[in-house]
């Protein structure tokens, strides 16, 4: 009898502990997912959904893609048609593969686009793992007809690194990468080959969670690789509470709520302030876990999945190694070639002036003329260089940085050492200084953001970046973008040599400011003041 009750007591304590394992994740309601959309309409100064849309209308193909996605996928009660408009017209403008495809996206959630499904084909591959995985992204969300299927999934899978996971660089699979190409072969496992590789790219995930049932990417847990993991569960149809992702401590759910803030944000590290970003990618994953089908599957489509019958895809072997599934690391793509370092127009038509009139003066000279032909060649030369200097000659872009100019000056550089093993590459400087400290000249109430737009033109470096006013945010400078090294990688600004918790569209400028942005490989960890 007393074997019996403490057998009792022992099952007792097992189904006790299986409830309370359980609990983080039945403590979703769902109204966080409605907190975390309310506080991304609330970045653009929206109270509503629609009001939202109407904003985004005025202001496609900047970044906020995500929110139209999260609209089209909640409840919210809104018209998107007027956005998608815009953002079609719009997308034939969009210059990084990037943009392209997360506008393509968006449209597709709107409603069927074969424009986007034809831009999308075509930005696919130009940008490394990224642009293959968003490109499968769109082409199966409403089951377009595309030629590139095939290569974008053959890509993945030369992709995967021994360990089983992808990675943007090096050879050890990244939490974030490895869910987001998992999400792009979802639709693919009736192939026998991606099958094998989901499922490797499935334990490398279970090999990287916490015991509190959360994720980290590049040795930092955040609220992002959550929800990444999850969005990835969701696309394989894969419960969050699936056995190989509930550790001792919560599962992946239960790991992405603990980032959640008390005004229903989500942070980036725990305990952190509210980040956009987190805040944003939490926002859809939660919105995932609500849905009963994958959350970038907008229709069915008879393409969606789509492989020949005999498909299959040879990995290379490196010489004299036997690895499973070895992939270089993608090459930078030739669209990050950035605009060179260059002397204003002016420059060059006086400097090819003043070479004309050297010439003419030399063959003056050679041939013998007279003193009074030399001392003309010399006076109308000289009175040439003169005018030349006199007379405003300026490139369309010199001209726009010159109409943002007034009279205080700030001091601006741009450097990019810490992008390692890109410098020297796509015309990257060897030594990382993209522009050493350069004066531009700006109107009272200027910003961060305009400062640097006005040096890199004088520059002819180019600028690429998302947002509204104030949410100003840079994703790449002359071709250097965010998650090139990395997946902490991006860029950031110090003024006067301090780090400023504000974006750069919002902060202003003052006479004699310097202003240092700098590349990032660790969350601004490795960036030091100037002359420090």
């Amino acid at each position: 009898m007393k074997r019996k009750i403490i057998a009792l007591c022992l099952a007792w304590i097992a189904v006790v502990g299986v409830c309370f394992g359980s609990l983080p994740a039945a403590a979703f309601s769902g109204k966080e997912a409605e907190d975390a959309l309310a506080r991304c309409l609330l970045r653009y100064g929206a109270a509503d959904a629609q009001t939202a849309a109407n904003t985004l209308a005025a202001s496609p193909g900047n970044g906020e893609e995500w929110l139209a996605l999260a609209l089209c996928r909640s409840e919210a009660d809104c018209d998107l048609a007027a956005y998608g408009k815009a953002l079609e017209q719009a997308l034939p403008g969009l210059s990084s593969p990037t943009d392209t495809l997360r506008a393509a996206l968006a449209l597709s959630a709107i409603g069927e686009n074969q424009a986007a499904a034809a831009a999308a084909e075509e930005a696919m591959g130009q940008r490394g793992i990224m642009s293959w995985i968003y490109g499968l992204l769109v082409l199966d969300s409403r089951g377009y007809e595309s030629s590139r299927r095939e290569e974008a999934v053959t890509a993945l899978l030369q992709m995967q690194k021994a360990d089983g996971g992808w990675c943007l660089s090096g050879e050890h699979g990244d939490t974030d990468v490895t869910a987001m190409t998992l999400q792009a072969l979802a639709p693919y496992t009736h192939n026998a080959q991606v099958a094998a590789a989901v499922e490797s790219g499935l334990a490398r995930l279970s090999a990287l969670q916490g015991e509190d049932g959360g994720f980290a990417s590049y040795g930092v847990a955040n609220a992002e690789s959550c929800a990444q993991v999850l969005l990835a569960l969701n696309a394989l149809g894969i419960p969050y509470t699936d056995e190989r992702f509930v550790q001792t401590g919560g599962d992946p759910l239960s790991a992405l709520l603990s980032y959640r803030t008390a005004e229903g944000g989500f942070s980036h590290t725990a305990g952190g302030a509210e980040d956009p970003m987190a805040t944003t990618q939490a926002m859809l994953a939660l919105l995932a876990v609500q849905l009963s089908a994958p959350f970038y599957r907008f229709a069915d489509g008879g393409s969606a999945g789509v492989l020949p019958p005999d498909f299959a895809v040879e990995i290379p072997q490196p010489e004299g190694e036997t690895v499973e599934n070895p992939t270089p690391t993608p090459a930078v793509a030739e669209d990050l070639l950035p605009m060179r370092q260059a002397r204003p127009v002016k420059f060059w038509i006086l400097l090819g002036a003043a070479g004309l009139w050297v010439l003419c003066l030399a063959v003056a000279l050679l041939r013998r003329r007279g003193k009074r032909t030399i001392v003309s060649t010399v006076v109308l030369g000289a009175a040439a260089l003169v005018l030349l200097w006199a007379v405003p000659i300026e490139t369309p872009a010199e001209y726009a940085a010159r109409q943002n100019q007034g009279e205080m000056p700030v001091t601006v550089s741009i450097h990019c050492e810490n992008a390692g093993d890109l410098l020297g590459q796509n015309g990257l400087p060897q030594n990382g200084v993209l522009l050493p400290e350069t004066t531009v000249y700006l109107p009272q109430g200027a910003t961060v953001f305009d400062a640097l737009q006005a040096a890199a033109a004088k520059a002819g470096l180019t600028v690429d970046h998302s947002g509204l006013s104030g949410q100003v945010y840079v994703r790449g400078i002359a071709g250097l973008y965010e998650f090139d090294a990395g997946e902490l990688s991006g860029w950031m600004f110090l003024l006067n040599g301090e780090a400023v918790q504000e974006g750069c569209g919002s902060v202003e400028v003052t006479a004699n400011d310097n202003v240092y942005w700098v590349y990032t490989a660790d969350l601004g960890k490795d960036i030091a003041p100037p002359g420090a």
